[in-house]
Formats: C-alpha cells, structure tokens, sequence
C-alpha cells in the first residue's frame, strides 16, 4: 500500500540536515513510501537547502508562509496515494514507528501516533494543560483519545478532503481532525510511541496555543456536539429556576423574575442546541452517509 510522507517546514535550519538523512534512510528501506518536503516560507537557509536536494522519491514544495494546517492542506492536494502520513521536522517523532502504523491499515480513517510511552520527554509545563484539553476532548466526544494533537500520524486522503473546508492553517489541525472524526465514529487507531526532544527551538506559544486548543476542540462540540457543550448550562439554569420555584412555592412569595429568568434561558439555550444539531445533521448527513468503511 502506497503512502506520502507529509513534512512541514518552517525554519527548521538546526534540525533540517538531521531529518533529511533520517527520511532519506526511512525511504529506502521502504519501497511503498514517498515524501512530501513543504517549506512554509522559511527565512532562516531552510529554503536554501531543500532548494538544493534532489532525491527520486522526494518532493519539495515552496509556498508563503500560513502556518502548519495550511502547509498540510496545500501538501494534501499533490498527494495521489489512498493514504498520506504527517511528522513534524524537529526530530521529535520516531520515523520507524510508521511500521507498525501501517498495520491493518486499510480498516481505519485514521492512525495516530500516541505520545503515551514512559520514554516520551513532554515537559511538565505542556503535560498539565495537555491533561485537562484530553479530558475536555474526550468528553466533547464521549470517546477516549489518548493524543488529541500528535504529529505523527496517517491519514485516508478521501477522509481529509472530505474536511478540508473545516481544517484551520493552525497548530490545531489535528485536534480539529480528532475531534470530527471521533464525533463521526470513523474508524482511529491509537500506536504509543516515544517523543524525543526537539532539536532548535519550539514554535509552540504554550500560553496563547492551550487557549486555542480549548477554544477549537468547544468550537468543535457546538458544531458536532451541541448538547455536551450547552447540556451542563441548560441543567444549571433549570435547576437553580427550580429551587427559586420551590422556595415560592413553600414561602409564597419571592424571586418571581429570576425564576422566569433562569427558566427562559434554560429553554433558549435548549431551543438553539436543537437547532444547532439539526443544522450540523443537514450539513453533514451526505458526509456521514458516505463515511469510508
């Protein structure tokens, strides 16, 4: 089975020598791989140098920069394979572990590398957040997803493009595809992997990136998943109209406009997850319908 090995680039000059050797060694040892190379606009020599490789099995592609999702969706239009695969440029990904991800390849949409091993140098400062958007990921789904942002990962083309419309240009472009194809039920597979130190420095702004992680994956649940994201408000407001109702009830008298209040903004935000479902079903019925065995 043929498969494209994605790999964005931006500014990446330390590391860049290191996973060219890296690919060019994965690539021969493996007849059913090909490469993706896409410089994001680098500025740093990065450009220069992949300017310069010429390799049978390689493609180098040069756009302006957008960002990590707009390199991948600009790489994903070139690939003509069933399946293309993404690792990320630092070194960070064992290129290996592909191997045993392409396993049964053919009953999922969708393979991710998981950052779960004991070997997996995460910094704490990334651990604690990363925690708590899993549990909040997992619970916008109602599935375990042990990795809602790993690098490393395959893709079944047909699946991606089906979503190309709702892909950021983002760091988020795969918890974005996490999120969709967990709350479609497509077919994932999870492979533990090690993630090692990267080599340069990081373009991760872990401040600025963990808010826009959270705000994508409850973007995300409004669309696919209404009710998980309104469900807890609608029953705090209806509850606490109910005790104000029973306090009037048992005083006679009392918080008459915060329990209409309370009930009337319980029914809206019902009326609006019933509409945004409805609206999500329309828009996706077609998707679902043609979801890949």
């Amino acid at each position: 089975m043929n498969i494209t090995l994605i790999i964005p680039i931006y500014n990446e000059v330390q590391a860049i020598n290191s996973i060219i050797d890296r690919v060019i060694k994965f690539l021969n040892d493996r007849s059913n791989f090909d490469c993706i190379l896409v410089n994001d606009g680098s500025i740093d020599g990065t450009e220069k140098f992949l300017s310069k490789l010429h390799h049978n099995k390689i493609q180098v592609l040069h756009k302006k920069n957008g960002g990590y999702g707009s390199a991948i969706k600009f790489a994903s239009k070139y690939v003509k394979s069933n399946f293309f695969a993404i690792i990320d440029a630092d070194g960070t990904y064992p290129l290996e572990k592909f191997d045993e991800m392409c396993l049964n390849l053919e009953n999922y949409n969708m393979v991710v590398g998981s950052r779960t091993s004991s070997n997996s140098s995460i910094p704490i400062i990334k651990k604690i957040p990363k925690f708590f958007i899993k549990l909040f990921s997992s619970y916008v789904t109602m599935k375990e997803i042990p990795d809602f942002n790993s690098g490393m990962r395959i893709f079944r083309t047909s699946t991606f493009r089906k979503f190309l419309y709702f892909l950021p240009d983002g760091f988020s472009l795969t918890t974005t595809m996490t999120i969709i194809l967990s709350s479609f039920n497509y077919n994932i597979k999870y492979v533990e992997i090690d993630y090692f130190d990267r080599v340069g420095d990081s373009k991760i702004r872990p401040f600025k990136d963990t808010i826009n992680f959270f705000v994508t994956v409850a973007k995300l649940g409004i669309y696919f998943k209404p009710f998980r994201i309104y469900g807890p408000l609608i029953i705090f407001f209806f509850g606490v109209g109910a005790l104000f109702l029973i306090y009037r009830f048992l005083v006679g008298e009392g918080f008459l406009v915060l329990t209409i209040l309370n009930f009337m903004i319980a029914m809206f935000l019902l009326v609006f997850c019933f509409i945004s479902s409805s609206i999500s079903q329309l828009i996706f019925m077609q998707i679902d319908k043609d979801k890949d065995d």
